[in-house]
């Protein structure tokens, strides 16, 4: 009886092994393919950035809190500068792979923060009782900048998901003085004024038309 020799044998069970991982193994759709491309370049600015032995936080935190705490177009240009590319990157992704919920979710999630976080920002900056009241101190690129996040969300969950979006932020509105003059901004905005009525106050409420 003649055995196959042991370099035979080996080779066998390499090729076996090899087989097995190209069966077993998932391939990429193209749509993954397209967000781990967004997400690499997001790395340093939404995401951590690994340098050598050490992780740096995600630039976004940093601007983030700068924005907030000065609530004015000086403090808020980093911000709005990392939105800029959040936003352009985004925009390279292809509307099937947008609609692919399951797997451009986590980046619906960075959208839905940023347009909570300049919803805010001009609903605490009151202004004068026009136009200015809704948008607080952002200008025309920042207004363009929301209204093109709100378009991507709408365009990729649906407008029923942008209503509830919207419904959840302006929950959130502080009571201040586009509310009432004796607003405790210790309460929330709809304990004194209906959901619709604190919308036409804010900028969810300007038409996006112009800017897009």
């Amino acid at each position: 009886m003649v055995f196959p020799s042991k370099n035979i044998l080996v080779g066998g069970v390499i090729i076996l092994g090899v087989l097995l991982i190209i069966i077993t193994q998932t391939p990429h759709s193209p749509c993954i393919n397209q967000i781990d491309i967004f997400k690499n370049s997001m790395v340093g600015v939404f995401y951590p950035k690994k340098v050598k032995n050490a992780t740096r936080p995600a630039r976004i935190k940093g601007s983030l809190l700068s924005c907030r705490a000065g609530n004015s177009e000086g403090a808020c240009t980093d911000y709005f500068d990392d939105l800029r590319r959040f936003e352009s990157e985004f925009s390279l992704v292809s509307k099937k792979c947008k609609d692919n919920q399951d797997e451009a979710l986590e980046i619906y999630k960075l959208a839905e923060d940023a347009m909570e976080t300049i919803s805010n920002l001009a609903w605490l900056n009151p202004g004068s009782e026009d136009e200015g009241s809704q948008i607080g101190w952002l200008g025309p690129s920042q207004i363009a900048l929301f209204c093109r996040l709100r378009q991507h969300y709408t365009d990729g969950l649906g407008i029923d998901a942008s209503k509830e979006l919207e419904s959840r932020i302006l929950s959130k509105f502080t009571a201040n003085s586009r509310v009432c003059d004796e607003c405790d901004s210790s309460e929330v905005a709809i304990s004194k004024l209906d959901l619709s009525a604190v919308r036409l106050k804010s900028l969810l409420n300007v038409g996006c038309g112009q800017f897009l």
